[in-house]
């Protein structure tokens, strides 16, 4: 589940105009970014045009939106989100997408970032679903999250303007076919759409059934990355415990992945009825991969003292830096087959290069003294 965010009157109420008696307007350049209740009920909505606003309340007092005004309230936000998901991806300064996929039950973990972000004083709007785009429509149209299990559904009755992924030039074209409604465009055969638009019809069909999935970039916090898992329910096997630390290694790695960061200090907290244990730890080698975070993280976990069900997992790694830009495995955490993964990535460089341009190190000839030393330390025992 992608989760869309906008913080109500975020800019007006952290300039602490949000309940002055007459209107208060924060412009972005000539775009209204923000309006107190005043302005509100005198038509003012933010991505109205200056002069527009100006018509509508011509005695507003217009503000020039300064991002450093709101730097502190904007970080305090997005920190909350963090205590929910490890992916967090800022837009403007009131808004952000947060991937909540990672948990079994989003929607509770939902109802639950929403009410700490309520209880810190940032009401927030929000829609969910399973593409961002579809997400923040559903904020828009005032959705909510019941559309993320069914975003065909809810896009079927919207008009095709709505369609934002297909370009401009194409919703008109639809229209003027004939097709106002997404759901219309949803029932178009591939093929035909093909005929129509080209190498564009995929992406119109995928687009009006909900599809388009683009990830939620992990970008904030900057140089930290943060993971979160929630269970179901309560959980004592380790097999359960195995697949939460998978889910925050997987989380951890995208996030410096992204960035193409490494660190090498690791911190394991995990909730129980009781309350939070954390364990934290140096490592001499950077941690870049999902298999050596994955390896970090089952050091900390069997370092710790665990007498009650599980809740809950949070891990972080403070203090991201560059990468090294050392190969990366060629292998996926928890692989069977090596060679079925290598296959593929290799045989265009053998196709190019001949069949001796790329060899196993298995196959590699060492040279004679090489060989004498390991059959004298297999032999003796020598080092």
């Amino acid at each position: 589940m992608f989760v869309y965010l906008c913080v109500s009157r975020f800019y007006v109420r952290n300039l602490g105009r949000d309940r002055d008696p007459s209107p208060v307007v924060v412009l972005a350049g000539d775009r209204v970014l923000d309006a107190n209740e005043a302005a509100a009920r005198r038509g003012v909505e933010p991505g109205m045009g200056r002069a527009i606003c100006k018509t509508l309340v011509p005695e507003a007092e217009l503000l020039a939106w300064r991002a450093d005004d709101h730097r502190d309230s904007q970080r305090a936000w997005l920190e909350v989100c963090c205590r929910h998901s490890g992916a967090v991806e800022p837009q403007e300064q009131h808004e952000a997408f947060v991937d909540l996929s990672a948990h079994p039950c989003p929607e509770d973990v939902l109802g639950r970032l929403a009410g700490d972000l309520r209880d810190a004083g940032y009401p927030v709007r929000w829609g969910a679903s399973v593409s961002k785009w579809v997400a923040r429509l559903a904020m828009e149209e005032g959705a909510g999250g019941s559309v993320w299990r069914d975003p065909a559904g809810f896009l079927a009755p919207l008009p095709v303007a709505r369609l934002t992924p297909v370009p401009p030039e194409h919703r008109e074209r639809l229209e003027l076919l004939g097709y106002r409604r997404i759901g219309q465009v949803a029932a178009i055969p591939l093929e035909r759409l093909r005929a129509a638009f080209g190498a564009d019809a995929l992406r119109i069909h995928r687009a009006a059934r909900g599809g388009l999935s683009d990830p939620v970039r992990p970008i904030y916090p900057p140089l930290r990355a943060l993971g979160r898992f929630r269970f179901h329910s309560p959980v004592e096997q380790a097999e359960a415990v195995e697949a939460g630390l998978v889910r925050l290694a997987r989380q951890l790695a995208g996030r410096m992945r992204a960035g193409d960061l490494q660190g090498t200090r690791l911190s394991l907290t995990l909730e129980t009825e009781s309350g939070a244990q954390t364990r934290q730890r140096d490592f001499a080698k950077p941690m870049r991969s999902e298999a050596s975070v994955l390896f970090a993280l089952r050091l900390l976990w069997r370092s710790m003292d665990v007498r009650e069900p599980v809740e809950a997992l949070a891990a972080e790694i403070p203090e991201l830096k560059p990468s090294d830009r050392r190969q990366a495995s060629l292998y996926r955490v928890g692989a069977a087959n090596h060679g079925e993964q290598t296959e593929p990535a290799l045989a265009p460089l053998l196709a190019k290069f001949g069949e001796h341009a790329v060899r196993p190190a298995s196959q590699l000839e060492q040279t004679r003294s090489k060989r004498v030393l390991r059959a004298w330390k297999d032999g003796l025992g020598w080092i």
